[in-house]
């Protein structure tokens, strides 16, 4: 599962945990094909991943796995950093079976608001939202951090369906309003059997502004608390408890409308392009109601 980030692609990762003929790390993100044999930039967004660049260490993390399973990963990055991932996987299963690309598409106006309360929420960003797409459209903000250029879809999309058999593009608007179908559509794609029952009644990594800090410490932060309960508790019962604690912590803060307009007026011909690759209909991502979505999704 190569991205988009804050599309839905954490609560899609932990409806797949569950099902038994599946296996995915614990560790979510890991962006080993993003930067395999490299020393990580200097960046500072590297200081909260727990980048993986060694294959031994990669290949650890699916040593749990049974030889029946499929075995997958996670790591949104993969879609956005297209031009240095998809070389690394093709190197990396050259003479061997592609891997199946499964890709989560959002409303990019969303989609770069959600991403920007999730660095609010996480204390990583304490700008305003204009002054952050002020610094993304100079091009003086990490490219790693670049709220603009993740929701460019189209080109990203393309990459992946030009260089890989078995691609399955999914929209949030679906996984949001109809997660079961949309996990069996999954399923199906993976090749595994579509009839196990999945909890799909949570939404994982909901953001927003902190209005209780230390409330939102809690689930957040690492802690002894957290450290105590984890061994006890399920994935989905771990991710219900996140997002009860976080709905009661964090602030819903709408765009502005000057951020909004920005944002319909950029993605425009994006949404355009998007809309004929995948021969579907997403004009309406560019409808005066995204300034209410919030960005719940991860």
């Amino acid at each position: 599962m190569v991205g988009a980030a804050k599309s839905g692609t954490t609560s899609l990762y932990y409806y797949l945990r569950q099902h038994p003929q599946i296996f995915l790390p614990a560790s979510k993100e890991c962006w080993f094909f993003a930067f395999v044999g490299q020393e990580p930039p200097p960046d500072p967004v590297f200081s909260r991943i727990s980048l993986i660049t060694n294959l031994e260490q990669y290949s650890d993390q699916f040593e749990p796995a049974t030889e029946d399973q499929r075995v997958g990963e996670c790591s949104t990055a993969y879609l956005h950093l297209w031009r240095q991932t998809i070389p690394n996987i093709s190197s990396h299963y050259a003479g061997q079976d592609p891997p199946g690309i499964v890709i989560v598409v959002r409303n990019p106006v969303a989609r770069a608001y959600s991403h920007y309360m999730f660095d609010v929420q996480e204390g990583y960003v304490d700008e305003s939202f204009e002054e952050v797409l002020a610094r993304s459209q100079s091009g003086s903000i990490s490219p790693y951090n670049n709220y603009l250029t993740y929701g460019q879809y189209s080109e990203q999309v393309r990459a992946y369906q030009q260089n890989f058999p078995d691609v399955r593009v999914l929209v949030s608007d679906d996984l949001a309003a109809d997660p079961s179908h949309v996990v069996r559509d999954c399923l199906e794609f993976l090749g595994v059997d579509s009839g196990t029952p999945i909890d799909t009644g949570f939404r994982a990594n909901v953001s927003g502004a902190p209005r209780h800090k230390r409330l939102a410490a809690l689930v957040i932060d690492d802690n002894p608390i957290k450290r105590l309960i984890k061994p006890f508790l399920s994935d989905a019962m771990r991710q219900r408890l996140r997002t009860a604690v976080l709905s009661r912590s964090l602030r819903r803060q709408p765009m502005s409308e000057s951020a909004a307009s920005l944002l319909r007026d950029y993605y425009k011909e994006e949404v355009t392009a998007l809309s004929d690759l995948l021969e579907r209909d997403l004009y309406g991502w560019l409808d005066d109601r995204t300034v209410a979505d919030q960005g719940e999704a991860s």
